[in-house]
């Protein structure tokens, strides 16, 4: 049940950066950071009208987002031909992650695009697989991946499939079983996308995936955009909390929700999330940036204007205080509400010896 977004984009945003509050030192950290956390593209609209971009940076920029959107058309157009392969075939398959987070943003190429992930039922599995060699798909199954039986992987050009037996991977198995079935459950014939609620699932568990092995922005804002248009009050309790609670992920929804809240712009009106635990909220914030190396954008910082800021040794106080700055003095917002989890970005703009924010 898509609620529509009170934040749609119209037309391209203004970003208020003065071309003096910026060194070219700080103008590389900020495109760095984008970079590492994989969320480039949500500024691709801005590249081009933000004024004192380094020339050579901003080439950089521009090219990296041309890569982007080049990539993005080339793997929709291969995915839907191989989906309408599936199609003719007769073989169930719906698309994860990817696109179907996608969905959730305001533009498909705000989100960055890696590989495709899909899956079938698991009585079409073996079919799957050799619909892909009859197509001439090149198969680049790692022997781990094929010990571990969870996908099997398979290229063509430079759009890479994942084609997956199961999805879940938890350490309770029972509750892996669980979130499978429901997966299994919502392929549908003739549909290649799942349903919200299974989607959801789908983006919750994909960030339980990479709490161990490190984690970005981007996947944190693929809840975010979901659970802005999805999961509010009444859906959280009528269905997605019962199905959270049976396959173990109840309390990461809980946390990483009240998280977006408290540094990436989401709602306040959302108050399921209202019993998370607020250091693990913080220590969650603090895995993500450190994941992404924000430890460079202090460096940014390093001026006469970071006495200003407080505990600089200590990242989770310090982007909090750069976030409500920024909200304060980004004027973008009030056109552009959409921007509100990349006020602290904003900000660092503002902390230069010469340009008090």
């Amino acid at each position: 049940m898509i609620r529509q977004q009170d934040t749609d984009i119209k037309g391209t945003p203004e970003l208020p950066f003065d071309s003096t509050a910026l060194t070219e030192e700080q103008w590389s950290a900020m495109y760095q950071r984008l970079r590492e956390h994989k969320i480039l593209p949500l500024f691709s609209d801005a590249v081009s009208r933000i004024p004192g971009i380094p020339e050579a940076l901003a080439d950089t920029w521009k090219k990296e987002i041309y890569a982007h959107t080049y990539h993005t058309i080339q793997l929709q157009g291969t995915q839907k031909k191989l989906l309408d392969r599936f199609k003719d075939a007769g073989i169930p398959v719906v698309v994860m992650k990817g696109t179907a987070a996608a969905r959730y943003y305001a533009a498909l190429k705000y989100r960055t695009m890696g590989d495709v992930d899909l899956l079938t039922l698991p009585e079409r599995y073996e079919d799957a697989l050799a619909l892909f060699g009859t197509l001439g798909w090149e198969e680049t199954t790692s022997d781990w991946d094929l010990r571990r039986g969870r996908h099997r992987s398979f290229r063509h050009g430079d759009v890479e499939v994942e084609m997956h037996r199961f999805f879940a991977s938890q350490k309770d198995q029972s509750q892996a079983d669980r979130l499978d079935a429901l997966l299994y459950d919502d392929i549908r014939s003739g549909r290649t996308d799942l349903s919200d609620i299974a989607n959801g699932l789908v983006v919750l568990e994909h960030i339980s995936q990479h709490m161990n092995g490190g984690i970005g922005l981007r996947q944190i804002i693929d809840w975010r955009m979901f659970v802005e248009r999805c999961l509010d009050d009444a859906v959280w309790e009528q269905s997605f909390r019962g199905i959270a609670q049976n396959t173990g992920l109840e309390k990461l929804a809980i946390n990483a929700t009240r998280m977006c809240q408290k540094y990436l712009g989401l709602r306040t009106d959302i108050t399921w999330c209202a019993s998370a635990d607020e250091k693990a909220c913080d220590d969650m914030m603090q895995y993500v940036m450190d994941c992404g190396n924000f430890g460079h954008a202090q460096n940014a910082l390093e001026s006469g204007q970071a006495a200003r800021v407080p505990s600089i040794r200590h990242p989770i106080q310090l982007f909090r205080y750069l976030q409500a700055r920024g909200e304060e003095n980004w004027g973008a917002l009030k056109k552009h509400k959409w921007l509100k989890p990349f006020a602290w970005l904003y900000q660092i703009c503002h902390y230069h010896p010469q340009h008090p924010s």
